[in-house]
Order: C-alpha cells, then sequence, then structure tokens
C-alpha cells in the first residue's frame, strides 16, 4: 500500500497525545488500531501510538510518544 501522508496508529479517542504534532504543525491522520486491525496488523504495528511517515517508497516508523516527540523536534 502507498502512503503518501503521515499517519498515526493509536486510539483516536485519546487526542491529547496529538497535540505534539499539532503544535509543531506537522499534519497527520489518525488511524484507530481497534476499528482498522487489519491495516494495522499489515503495517506490523504493535505498539500505539506509531508515527507512519513515508520517506520514499519506504515508511520510517516512530513508536511511542518519546520518540514521536524526537520526530516533531527534528522536524520543527
Amino acid at each position: 500500500m502507498y502512503i503518501n501522508n503521515r499517519i498515526v496508529v493509536g486510539k483516536s479517542d485519546n487526542e491529547d497525545k496529538y497535540i505534539l504534532l499539532d503544535k509543531a504543525n506537522i499534519k497527520y491522520k489518525v488511524i484507530d488500531a481497534e476499528d482498522n486491525k487489519e491495516l494495522t496488523y499489515s503495517f506490523g504495528i504493535k505498539k500505539a501510538p506509531t508515527l507512519l511517515v513515508p520517506n520514499g517508497s519506504t515508511l520510517e516508523r516512530y513508536e511511542n510518544v518519546s520518540f514521536i516527540k524526537k520526530f516533531v523536534e527534528e522536524h520543527k
């Protein structure tokens, strides 16, 4: 599957996790892991939240808030 947007896989009802991305004006889409189990499985995601960032033909993966925070700090 080709992805051209940043995607956060996690629970969509807990938006506090995404404040870091919002404050940095980083655009993303949230996919609820429980509602989209097949998609989550197809990406091999085992932790939430996980940020997927397209990089050419591959996806960079940032698991857990601490790594997402590092991504945000590097892309301000």
